[in-house]
């Protein structure tokens, strides 16, 4: 049940939670008690129909009682915006000019994704949502009354030159893996960007999980049945962790204390929106994973390790509020221990096996032992947002041959009047920022064609247009395609060795010599356990002088990820590294180079190579030849044709029938009900 209100004085929402229940009473501020303003908007209270509803009056200092009957005016309920169908409410005119309700709440529920989130408190207000924005409000000021995240203090009391930091309300419309809005939230921020450096913050750097930690801990997920991962989220992190600076902030708008206008906040816990706040919140979630016997990796800080001596274990990513415990049958106990801890300090909800995180969905079929990654749903908005729902789909996405395949200097903008008239006409920065996060999380299969579009993003032109919508148009193809993993066979007796295959294997190449620069693109990807943890797609930082100079610096870029993945597996102390990294490789002169010592045409090699060199002879790696055609590292080096680029995809992210497994299982599963 929900009332509109026009009160005769304005009425400041109290931060204790208001007595009574079923619907909220909604304030809305007008001249002379026109409920058709929607100018201002407060919650104050909750009600149920036909039953005295207790509410204050802040300004008034005062509770008051308010029943609500069934006398509606509906020359009152034409004046205000369409709520829904539900029949109106009068309440009678005890203490307010005005009053409206509804006999549901659903009926204020129901937004499209579609519809645009409020960016500041005034279209919040405005807003038909505003009664869900400001329920998202309560919580959050809720959060920061239990956790002491701010003491109230006399602005008269401050040193002098201190900055007080201007707050404001940022709102977000959190969505499910169906593309429904599971919930409203509402997020208090400083304007960090006031701050001074060496004065209001040090330092800032926090670091979260890497995207290929994360999927090195999905495949050793689902490398077994005995093998579990959980989702934690902790409510509100940043406002748990204390700060060491000095920093005052103003009252949060529409929360004012009655009584103390005057005053200001002296912040005791971090504030999102400060610089120093996420340093702040990764020490304090340290200390308390610490506590709880985990500890960090030297290669991925934000990747905590723990141990029982009958060979349990439990590895913690983090990624800022977000938490992700992979662990066996005998680590469960280092798990609860964890959660324990957690629950002492912070509110952490437990949202069971992984299954949506960081805008992924994740699908496991624990049986068949298969795995997906995908973003289907960020692809649907992205897709929409810049216009290509009813494009006719590509079926790659990046052209391979014919005048649309290179940009050549007369394709570029002369001048800056030019850049800035392209920049007018097309969201070039914002297309690419959404598409390289998509690339790099589940779609590989783009990550060339945004790898080279990129490269001239500042300096727009018709024909990148073109390129980056081919790539949206590819998409609109196939949205839901993602990254499939299977389950490896293993030795008998040896559950972390695969069977006859390598725990780490992946291929390098290179495209020699672009037609603009002369700089080579150097494409490298990498497996563990079978699945794809890792890829890239990039220029040389200089101008190569021969293919075999190109194919040596992709096969130290491998060698670079070789170090770091090998690195991290031992840290986590549970995998036999009694084998060297298989990578491909097509160019049997870099093979042999890889061997033997420096000649007369590669003595000006770089000194990384050297160290590329090493790691073979210390039987880090081994170094296969592979049929150019089979490479599926040609993959990430260049545009190829549809039957080449379909052949290399189903290698690297899995086939169609792979693809479409948890389609079938969901039909099969329909079937049967």
């Amino acid at each position: 049940m929900m009332l509109l209100l026009a009160p005769t004085q304005p009425l400041v929402s109290p931060i204790a939670e208001p007595k009574g229940g079923g619907g909220v009473i909604h304030v809305l501020k007008g001249k002379n008690g026109d409920c058709h303003s929607k100018s201002e908007g407060i919650d104050i209270g909750k009600g149920n129909l036909n039953q005295p509803c207790q509410f204050s009056n802040p300004h008034q200092k005062e509770v008051k009682t308010a029943v609500f009957d069934k006398n509606p005016n509906p020359k009152l309920w034409k004046t205000l915006p369409n709520f829904g169908k539900e029949k109106p409410l009068w309440l009678k005119r005890r203490h307010f000019n005005a009053c409206l309700l509804t006999e549901t709440k659903e009926a204020y529920t129901t937004k499209s994704p579609s519809e645009p989130v409020p960016r500041n408190r005034r279209e919040a207000l405005l807003s038909d949502y505003w009664p869900q924005y400001y329920q998202a409000e309560f919580e959050e000021m809720t959060n920061h009354a239990e956790n002491g995240t701010w003491k109230l203090v006399q602005r008269s009391s401050l040193p002098r030159g201190a900055k007080i930091l201007r707050t404001k309300w940022v709102y977000d419309d959190k969505k499910g893996p169906d593309g429904e809005i599971a919930r409203f939230k509402a997020r208090l921020t400083a304007m960090g960007n006031f701050q001074r450096e060496g004065i209001d913050y040090f330092e800032t750097f926090a670091s979260v999980m890497r995207t290929k930690t994360f999927r090195i801990l999905l495949q050793l997920w689902n490398s077994s049945s005995q093998h579990f991962m959980e989702h934690w989220d902790i409510k509100a992190a940043f406002i748990n962790a204390p700060i060491e600076e000095d920093i005052w902030i103003e009252q949060p708008a529409g929360h004012i204390v009655p009584g103390s206008e005057g005053m200001v906040c002296k912040l005791d816990k971090a504030l999102y929106g400060t610089k120093q706040a996420g340093r702040a919140w990764q020490k304090y979630l340290t200390e308390i994973l610490r506590k709880a016997g985990f500890l960090p990796t030297r290669r991925d800080d934000a990747l905590f390790v723990g141990k029982t001596p009958s060979g349990g274990w439990c590895f913690i990513g983090t990624h800022v509020d977000d938490l992700f415990p992979t662990f066996n049958a005998e680590g469960r106990v280092l798990r609860d221990r964890v959660w324990a801890e957690l629950m002492k300090v912070v509110k952490v909800k437990n949202e069971g096996e992984v299954h949506w995180a960081l805008k992924t969905l994740i699908e496991r079929d624990p049986q068949g032992g298969i795995l997906k990654i995908s973003q289907g749903q960020y692809c649907r908005e992205i897709v929409q947002r810049f216009g290509f729902t009813e494009a006719i789909g590509c079926p790659t996405p990046a052209f391979d041959q014919g005048p649309l395949s290179e940009m050549l200097e007369e394709d570029l903008p002369k001048s800056p009047e030019q850049i800035t008239r392209m920049h007018a006409a097309h969201p070039f920065y914002e297309a690419i920022g959404c598409l390289w996060w998509l690339a790099n999380i589940s779609r590989p299969d783009i990550h060339t064609a945004v790898s080279k579009a990129s490269k001239y993003v500042s300096k727009p032109s018709k024909k990148l247009w073109t390129w980056i919508s081919r790539i949206f148009k590819y998409l609109a193809e196939d949205l839901d395609r993602g990254i499939v993993y299977q389950r490896p066979k293993f030795e008998a007796g040896d559950k972390l060795v695969p069977n006859g295959e390598h725990l780490l294997h992946g291929a390098a190449d290179s495209s020699f010599a672009d037609a603009d620069k002369k700089k080579s693109t150097l494409g490298q990807v990498y497996w563990f356990l079978g699945a794809l943890v890792d890829w890239s797609s990039k220029t040389s930082t200089r101008v190569l002088d021969s293919s075999t100079d190109a194919e040596c610096c992709s096969l130290v870029a491998f060698g670079k990820e070789n170090a770091w993945v090998r690195g991290i597996l031992r840290e986590l102390g549970i995998f036999k590294l009694n084998k060297p990294t298989l990578v491909l490789e097509d160019n049997t002169a870099a093979i042999a180079l890889s061997g033997q010592g420096p000649t007369k045409r590669s003595r000006h090699y770089d000194i990384s190579f050297f160290l590329f060199k090493e790691q073979v002879a210390m039987r880090e790696m081994k170094v296969e030849y592979v049929n150019t055609h089979q490479n599926p590292a040609d993959f990430f080096t260049k545009p190829l044709a549809r039957a080449k680029f379909e052949h290399f995809r189903d290698m690297i992210m899995g086939g169609d029938l792979l693809q479409g497994h948890f389609m079938q299982k969901q039909h099969q599963s329909n079937t049967k009900s």
